[in-house]
């Protein structure tokens, strides 16, 4: 049993139509009479610009694209297929984009690197340096290991 749209599409083929002549067209596939009325079956016509499988030209007509052609017995899923296609290139731009802009807003406002904040920790906190420092002086130089042993990935046992 084949689908509303699918048989739509066939029955337009080559043809360029106008919306309401396709709303019209569905309208009539659904055994009703008459005028197919205003905003019928729109979602899925929508869906179907979407998707590519129908295209409007610069005369407001609509056409059957070559991928409809292709997936007219099954444009939903053709559609959905592509569409989770397109879904994955997206996000996989987008998880680079994500990335680089992480890494431009923690670039190097000063001239420090890992091994330099390590070399730090070893002192201040293995060798046991903080705990000879004042309350003041240790609560914030304690806040600011955490801090970097958060970032360098490191677990500092007390």
């Amino acid at each position: 049993m084949k689908n509303i749209m699918t048989k739509a599409l066939k029955k337009i083929g080559k043809n360029k139509f106008r919306y309401t002549e396709f709303q019209n067209i569905i309208w009539k596939i659904n055994n009703n009479k008459g005028k197919a009325p205003r905003g019928y079956y729109c979602t899925n016509i929508t869906e179907m610009k979407r998707l590519g499988i129908i295209k409007q030209d610069n005369n407001k007509k609509y056409y059957i694209t070559k991928r409809g052609f292709k997936n007219i017995e099954t444009p939903y899923k053709k559609g959905y297929d592509f569409f989770i296609e397109q879904n994955k290139k997206l996000s996989k731009t987008l998880n680079k984009t994500f990335h680089e802009l992480n890494r431009i807003k923690y670039s190097q406002l000063n001239d420090v690197n890992d091994k330099q904040c390590i070399d730090a920790i070893e002192y201040l906190f293995e060798q046991g340096f903080v705990n000879e420092m004042t309350t003041d002086k240790k609560y914030y130089t304690n806040i600011l290991l955490n801090k970097v042993a958060n970032v360098l990935g490191i677990k500092l046992v007390r």
